[in-house]
C-alpha cells in the first residue's frame, strides 16, 4: 500500500481524514492491482492564510474605524463574536498590519485569517453501498472479531455501543441533545440524516447564500453520519436516537479551505443556537510543537465553554509520517485546553499510526487504520456526500472525534446536562489502550459509552446471592433461595444451578431459583449456586451450611434388687428425632465389660445373671451414624445369702407384729442358718433353711400366720435356698 506524504504545515489546519478514493476507479487509474488501495494526496495552498483579510478583536469603546484606518485597513464584515471584525488589507500586507495592530492599545489580537484545510488521510478507500443494513462493518461499534471474512484485529476492540444501544431500548430511545458540526457541510437528503438536522448555516462569506450549507467534498458528511447517523438507517452513527440533532456549520470549501473567521463564527453561531456539543474534526500543525494557535478560534472556545457547550477536537495525523518533523504534539485547536482533544485507535484497540499524541490528549475513538489485506474494512463506515444511500470508508482522528462527540451527546441526552461532568465522565469511564490509566499517547483511553452511560462494565458477569438459613437438622427440608441473584446490566438470569454438597444424595443438584434440600448426615457442607445470564456470562456464589446432629434420648428403664445367681431382666427405649440407624452397648456394671445390646427399632431388653453380690449400674450407650450418642443407667443390688435372711426373711418377721414368742422361735431357725454358712456349712444351713420352712407351715396350718404371710416367707425362704445352692 503506497502512504502519502504528510501535508500539514506550520500555521495550516487541516482536516483529520481524507477524501473519498473509489476502490475500483484507483486501481484502473493508477495502475494497481485489483482491490489494492492507494491513498489520496491533497495538495496544499502555497499560502496558510486567507489573501487580503485579517481577524480583529477590539477592545471596549475602541473607535474601531479610525484604528483600522490608521492601520490601512478597512472593514468588511463583523464577525459573530462581539468586537470581533475582519478587515481588508493590502494583499501580500497581512503578516505587517496584523502584527502592527496586535501592538495598538486598542486591540485585543489581530492575526491573519488562518485557512483550515483537508488534510491527508491516512488510510482510505470509499464505497457506494445499496440501502440496507450493513451495521457488520461497524467494528468500531460492535467488533464481533471479524468483517465478513476478515479477521479484525482484535474482539470487543469498540466503544460497546451496541451494548448500548440495547439498553437505551434500541430505535424507541427520546432522549434530547444537539451535536453541533463545524466541517464541509452536510448532505441534507441522505438517508442517514432523516429528520435528524436541526439547522445549519455557511460561513465562508463566499457570495453563496448563508442558508447553503450542503457537503461538495464529503469530509463533513461522513463526520456527522458517523456522530449522529439516524438509528435506523444503513449505519447507524453513536448519537443515533432520533431527538439527538445536528446543528451544520459549513466552514470549509470544496478545496478544503476553511477561515478561522468561518469556524470562530460558527462556533458562536452553534452556542447560540442550542448545540450541546461541537465537532471540529480539523487542526493545524507545523511538525513540532512549537506554533500558537488562532486567537479568534480560542475566544470563541470560551464563549462556548461560557454557554456549557463542550467543543471535541481531532489531534491531527502527522505521527509516521518522517518527512514532516513530527516529534510528538497535539496540533490546534485540539491543543486548548477548551477542547477535548481526541486521538484514534485502531480495529487492534491501538493508537493509531498516524494519531497525534501529546500531554494534551485526552481521550481516543475509533478512527481506523490500514490492515495487511489493505481492505477498506479496518477504516470506519458512514455516509457519504455522494448520494443518498451512499457509504464509505474513511480514517484518520477526524472519524475518532465525532465519536466522542456522538457518545457526549448520548449523556447529554440521558441526563448528564454539565459540559465540564460530560467530559470527566468520558474519561473515567474509558478503557485503557496504552498504559493504565492516562498516559500521552491514547490519553485516557478508548471510550467506552456502555460503561459512560450506565456506569457498568457490559462484559460484568451476573451476581449470585443465594439466600439460605446457616444451620438446620437432618431430615427437615431447607430452603435455598435465589430470586435475589441479578445482573448488573439488567438482563434476565437464564438458568440456576444449586449444588448442595452433599454428594451421596440423589438430589444433590437443582436447577430452579427456589429449591429445597433434606440433609441426612450431620456435618457442614458447601453449597453453590452458579447463574448464567442473556450473555451466557456466569458467576457462582458458596455458602456454608451446618446440619446439626440429634442425639438419641434413652427414656428411663428400671434396676432391681436380686440375690447371688439371680437374672435381672429390664425393657427400655429411646428417642431420636434424626432418621438415622442405631447401634446400642449395655455395660451390667458387675466387671463383664462392654457388650453389643439388639434393638427392635427405639426398643431393647436387658437380661443378665448376676453371681457377684454388690451395687451394680447397669448403662445402656445408643449411637447413631453420625456419632450422636446417648445413654442412661440403672442400679442393680446383688445380695447374698446371708444378707438375703436379715435383709428379707427377718425384717419381714420383725415387721409383722407377730407375738414375741413366734418371733423368737422363727428368727432363731434363721439365724442358725446364717451362721452355718459364714462357717461355710452349706448342708447344716440348707436344713435349718428347710427347717424354717416347715415352721412357717405349721404356724400357717395353726393360724398363727396368716395364709398370705406365710406363702411370702416360704416364697423368701426357697429364694435364699436357691441362691445358696448356684
Amino acid at each position: 500500500m503506497k502512504r502519502a506524504a504528510p501535508l500539514f504545515f506550520a500555521g495550516l489546519f487541516g482536516l483529520g481524514a481524507c477524501s473519498d478514493l473509489n476502490p475500483v476507479d484507483a486501481a484502473a487509474r493508477d495502475g494497481l492491482a485489483p482491490g489494492e488501495v492507494k491513498l489520496n494526496e491533497v495538495a496544499a495552498e502555497a499560502r496558510d492564510f486567507v489573501p487580503g483579510q485579517i481577524v480583529v478583536r477590539f477592545r471596549p469603546g475602541a473607535a474601531r474605524s479610525e484604528v483600522a484606518q490608521q492601520h490601512r485597513a478597512q472593514k468588511k464584515r463583523d464577525m459573530l463574536l462581539e468586537r470581533m471584525e475582519v478587515l481588508e488589507v493590502e494583499p501580500g500586507q497581512e503578516l505587517e498590519i496584523a502584527a502592527q495592530l496586535s501592538r495598538n492599545p486598542n486591540v485585543e489580537f489581530a492575526e491573519p485569517d488562518w485557512i483550515t484545510r483537508l488534510g491527508p488521510c491516512e488510510v482510505s478507500t470509499a464505497c457506494n453501498l445499496p440501502d440496507g443494513q450493513f451495521f457488520h462493518y461497524k467494528w468500531d461499534l460492535h467488533n464481533t472479531g471479524a468483517v465478513l471474512t476478515q479477521t479484525t484485529g482484535k474482539t470487543d476492540a469498540d466503544i460497546d455501543w451496541s451494548e448500548t444501544f440495547d439498553y437505551l431500548g434500541g430505535n424507541s430511545f427520546a432522549g434530547e441533545a444537539v451535536i453541533g458540526v463545524l466541517d464541509t457541510g452536510i448532505r441534507p437528503t441522505h438517508q442517514a440524516f432523516a429528520g435528524k438536522i436541526k439547522g445549519g448555516r455557511r460561513f465562508l462569506n463566499d457570495g453563496v447564500a448563508s442558508t447553503n450549507y450542503t457537503d461538495d467534498h464529503s469530509h463533513g458528511t461522513h463526520v456527522a453520519g458517523i456522530a449522529a447517523g439516524i438509528g435506523t438507517g444503513a449505519v447507524p452513527g453513536v448519537g443515533y436516537g432520533r431527538n439527538i440533532k445536528l446543528l451544520v456549520g459549513k466552514v470549509c470549501n470544496s478545496a478544503g479551505t476553511c477561515p478561522s473567521s468561518a469556524t470562530a463564527d460558527g462556533i458562536v453561531w452553534m452556542s447560540d443556537n442550542g448545540a450541546n456539543v461541537i465537532n471540529m474534526s480539523l487542526g493545524s500543525f507545523g511538525g513540532n510543537p512549537d506554533g500558537s494557535g488562532s486567537a479568534a478560534q480560542l475566544a470563541a472556545l470560551r464563549y462556548a465553554a461560557s454557554k456549557n457547550v463542550l467543543p471535541v477536537c481531532a489531534t491531527g495525523n502527522d505521527d509516521g509520517k518522517a518527512t514532516n518533523g513530527y516529534k510528538g504534539g497535539v496540533g490546534y485547536p485540539a491543543r486548548f485546553s477548551e477542547c477535548m482533544a481526541v486521538g484514534a485507535t485502531s480495529w487492534s484497540d491501538t493508537k493509531a499510526s498516524y494519531s497525534n499524541y501529546g500531554p494534551e490528549i485526552e481521550i481516543s475513538g475509533p478512527g481506523g487504520d490500514g490492515n495487511p489485506l489493505g481492505t477498506g474494512n479496518s477504516l470506519i463506515l458512514a455516509a457519504l456526500q455522494t448520494g443518498d444511500g451512499s457509504y464509505g470508508w474513511k480514517a484518520g482522528t477526524s472519524m475518532a472525534a465525532p465519536q466522542v462527540a456522538g457518545l457526549a451527546a448520548l449523556l447529554y441526552a440521558t441526563g448528564t446536562t454539565n459540559a465540564d461532568a460530560i467530559r470527566q465522565r468520558l474519561k473515567e469511564t474509558a478503557d485503557d489502550v496504552d498504559a493504565p490509566g492516562w498516559d500521552n499517547r491514547t490519553g485516557a483511553g478508548r471510550i467506552n459509552a456502555y460503561r459512560a452511560i450506565t456506569g457498568q462494565d457490559p462484559g460484568a458477569a451476573p451476581v449470585a446471592r443465594p439466600v439460605n438459613a446457616a444451620t438446620g437438622n437432618k431430615g427437615v427440608a431447607m430452603a435455598f433461595d435465589g430470586t435475589a441473584s441479578f445482573d448488573p446490566n439488567g438482563k434476565a438470569i437464564k438458568s440456576y444451578a444449586w449444588n448442595f454438597g452433599d454428594e451421596s444424595s440423589a438430589s444433590n443438584t437443582a436447577a430452579t431459583a427456589q429449591a429445597s434440600h433434606t440433609y441426612l448426615r450431620a456435618g457442614t457442607y458447601t453449597v453453590s449456586l452458579t447463574v448464567v445470564d442473556a450473555a451466557n456470562l456466569a458467576s457462582t456464589t458458596t455458602s456454608l451450611v451446618v446440619i446439626a446432629n440429634l442425639a438419641p434420648a434413652l427414656t428411663a428403664f428400671s434396676g432391681a434388687q436380686l440375690l447371688q445367681g439371680e437374672s435381672y431382666a429390664a425393657a427400655g427405649s429411646f428417642a431420636d428425632a434424626d432418621p438415622d440407624q442405631w447401634t446400642a452397648t449395655v455395660d451390667y456394671g458387675d466387671g463383664a465389660g462392654s457388650q453389643p445390646l439388639a434393638l427392635d427399632g427405639t426398643r431393647f431388653a436387658l437380661a443378665h445373671r448376676y453371681t457377684t453380690a454388690g451395687t451394680h449400674t447397669v448403662t445402656v450407650t445408643v449411637r447413631d451414624d453420625d456419632g450422636g450418642t446417648g445413654s442412661g443407667a440403672a442400679t442393680v443390688t446383688v445380695w447374698t445369702p446371708q444378707r438375703a435372711i436379715d435383709g428379707m426373711l427377718v425384717s419381714t418377721i420383725r415387721d409383722a407384729g407377730l407375738p414375741a414368742g413366734m418371733t423368737t422361735a422363727l428368727t432363731a431357725t434363721l439365724n442358725a442358718a446364717q451362721a452355718s454358712l459364714d462357717q461355710g456349712n452349706l448342708a447344716a444351713a440348707n436344713g435349718q433353711m428347710q427347717a424354717f420352712i416347715r415352721q412357717v407351715d405349721a404356724m400357717a396350718r395353726g393360724r398363727q400366720l396368716t395364709p398370705a404371710m406365710g406363702a411370702d416367707l416360704t416364697a423368701q425362704a426357697n429364694r435364699v435356698i436357691a441362691s445358696m445352692n448356684r
